[in-house]
């Protein structure tokens, strides 16, 4: 008895453990032997209890879309009483209805999944609809980031400040040879900011010239501009083409100036004003014995000398200096002599302290000195400093105010 109780607990744990996984599963229980089955729900778990060696009771109740619960007691060998104290709760092993899957546990709503893909094109990341093509935390495929700054172009991240197909903005493409040089599209042949790449500056006086920094202020192929070439044996100074030979600013080389009287010949500063050689202008030469006065070639001096003092005329329309006169000699101006008196074309002294060269008196009161001071013997007002007094005994010069001599 005890032996054949023992077994029929074994076949009966045995049952309640099949009934539990097909519970699980969704699917039907396999048959059993003279057992009764309760649907719970659409896809039901099986109830009833099988017992091996005795009679088979059905216990507990069946409820549809519910739990199943199974009572009652099984016995072996003997009788099998129905309903009683032992009925318990099967647990929730039912059918939730049609909207419930496997255990009864509702399932969350998302965007996108394995059967409900993305519309357009969109890719589903984390159940949620992305546009790769855009995005910079899924650019190109899901969990791709881009880098501060960069941008999502068409599935690339990419560095607007310097993708020429992007400058600036996905999109934005420059133009053929352009570069895109922190955001903007620009000529790298002629850039002088940015001369054969980005951030390539040339120097002051220099200019891009097919992607290469050249000094136009002295470049003979590039003089002022990358364009303008100086012609042969020309030199290119401070931008300007000028040729050494005759150019009086860059003569012989660049800031070598002439002087004002002298022209460039040659590559040569040369004297145009009084020089034999280029009287006048370069290779212009005087014939022999001939001199040169103002840029003009004339025959020599009488004698080939100074005649007398002062200036004498060259018989070029010039005049050249002899030097100057002392007192008493033929001049026809003061600065003929020495004393820097000429009076009617004779040099006069009004300090040698003799009366001489129509003075009034001793170096005062005509021939071109100073008027006589007052006290002097006096006929004129000419004769004095501050007139002649006429009127007072004496006819002296007054010491100041207005002579009333004539």
């Amino acid at each position: 008895m005890g032996s054949s109780l023992l077994d029929s607990c074994r076949f009966g744990l045995l049952a309640v453990v099949l009934i539990a996984t097909a519970c699980a599963e969704g699917t039907e229980s396999p048959p059993v032997a003279d057992g009764g089955t309760g649907t719970g729900g659409s896809s039901g778990s099986t109830g009833g209890v099988t017992s091996t060696g005795g009679t088979t009771s059905t216990g507990g109740t069946t409820s549809t879309g519910g739990t199943t619960s199974t009572g009652g007691t099984t016995s072996t060998g003997g009788t099998t009483s129905t309903g009683g104290d032992d009925t318990g709760s099967g647990g929730d092993m039912g059918s939730g209805g049609d909207d419930m899957g496997s255990g009864g546990t509702p399932q969350p709503m998302v965007d996108c999944d394995v059967d409900n893909p993305c519309p357009g094109g969109d890719t589903c990341c984390n159940d949620v609809c992305i546009d790769t093509s855009a995005d910079t935390a899924n650019c190109g495929a899901c969990g791709t980031t881009c880098a501060g700054g960069e941008e999502c172009c068409n599935g690339a991240c990419t560095d607007t400040t310097s993708d020429a197909d992007h400058c600036f903005g996905c999109g934005m493409a420059c133009a053929g040879g352009e570069s895109c040089c922190d955001s903007t599209c620009i000529n790298p042949a002629s850039n002088a900011q940015n001369c054969g790449g980005c951030g390539m500056a040339c120097a002051g006086g220099e200019a891009c010239c097919d992607s290469t920094c050249r000094d136009v202020q002295s470049d003979v192929n590039r003089c002022g501009s990358c364009n303008n070439s100086c012609a042969g044996g020309e030199l290119c100074c401070t931008g300007f083409c000028a040729d050494p030979t005759v150019n009086g600013n860059h003569c012989g080389g660049c800031g070598m100036s002439c002087g004002g009287s002298e022209d460039c010949c040659s590559s040569s500063c040369r004297d145009v004003v009084s020089g034999v050689s280029d009287c006048g202008g370069c290779g212009i030469s005087c014939a022999g014995g001939e001199v040169c006065n103002q840029g003009s070639c004339c025959p020599p001096l009488d004698g080939g000398a100074c005649q007398g003092c002062g200036l004498i005329d060259d018989n070029c329309g010039g005049k050249v200096d002899c030097g100057l006169c002392a007192d008493g000699a033929t001049c026809d101006a003061h600065e003929d002599c020495v004393s820097g008196n000429c009076n009617n074309n004779v040099c006069i002294s009004c300090v040698d302290g003799l009366q001489n060269g129509g003075e009034w008196r001793v170096d005062c009161g005509g021939g071109g000195c100073p008027g006589c001071p007052a006290g002097a013997e006096c006929r004129e007002n000419a004769h004095c400093a501050n007139g002649c007094n006429c009127g007072l005994a004496g006819l002296s010069c007054l010491l100041g105010g207005t002579g009333s001599c004539r």
